[in-house]
């Protein structure tokens, strides 16, 4: 048995150990759900790429499509690209980073965590939410992400993202004047007059159909009356009923038959 003294030292020592190990834990999780150091300045070529996740060919094509985006006044967007997962909500963190680096109307942010499937993450901010129904907005925003999340590999990943964010923008710009975002009204989709305006569109294309299908339907009746005219007219055959005439005189006289008709029978002289 240890003396009294040996034994409190070894529970202090013990306390102390799980102590320091659980203050490694806490900070180790701190750590990881705090955020990364963003800079505050906007990044060179709208591209935050700071473990080089693309290759200088790469992000070269991608900065010159950001570039022009941003210039005709589509979408000005930033990509972020991080080698791990983030604690925080990645929408968030998106958000955040449109706010802080963007200055136009229409401003966005495309998140990519390395090795997450679910990447990229998007998040669009400014006025262009006054202009543009934010239904719409969050609609196009996932339509890009699941883009992007089917690629293998982080250059395909936010090209894909961003070619198809900027091509949804532009269809919902509709009106623009000089590259600036206009007033839209907002209005539900498929509304009464669009679907007029559709089926007026294809008014010919239904016309042309319908007339084929009168013109099907007029030869099958045709080739069905013909048959059933045919069907009666090559009945089966039948032979006029036959008279019996006696003939009187002879002994032995024989019968004669004769085919007639019932209507001009007549009785012998």
């Amino acid at each position: 048995m240890l003396p009294p003294l040996v034994s409190s030292i070894a529970l202090r020592f013990c306390a102390l150990s799980l102590a320091l190990f659980i203050g490694m834990v806490t900070a180790g999780e701190a750590a990881d759900a705090s955020p990364p150091n963003f800079p505050d300045q906007r990044p060179a070529e709208s591209i935050y790429d700071p473990a080089g996740l693309l290759g200088a060919p790469a992000r070269t094509r991608l900065a010159e499509n950001l570039r022009k985006l941003r210039d005709t006044g589509v979408l000005d967007m930033v990509v972020v690209l991080l080698p791990a997962s983030l604690q925080n909500d990645p929408v968030e963190v998106a958000t955040e980073l449109a706010n802080r680096w963007g200055d136009s109307d229409g401003r966005a942010v495309i998140l990519y965590l390395h090795g997450q499937p679910q990447s990229p993450w998007i998040a669009i901010t400014g006025r262009i939410r006054n202009t543009i129904p934010s239904d719409f907005l969050d609609a196009i925003a996932l339509k890009a992400r699941q883009q992007g999340s089917r690629a293998i590999d982080p250059e395909m990943a936010v090209v894909d993202a961003v070619d198809t964010l900027a091509n949804e923008i532009r269809l919902l710009q509709g009106q623009s004047r000089g590259g600036k975002i206009v007033e839209v009204e907002k209005r539900v989709p498929f509304s009464a007059k669009e679907n007029l305006l559709f089926l007026a569109k294809k008014l010919p294309l239904f016309a042309a159909f319908a007339l084929a299908l009168i013109a099907l339907l007029a030869a099958i009746c045709a080739a069905l009356w013909r048959a059933i005219r045919w069907l009666k007219l090559s009945g089966p055959l039948r032979f006029p009923g036959l008279i019996c005439e006696s003939r009187l005189g002879a002994p032995h006289g024989a019968s004669a038959f004769s085919a007639k008709p019932k209507a001009s029978r007549t009785s012998p002289p």
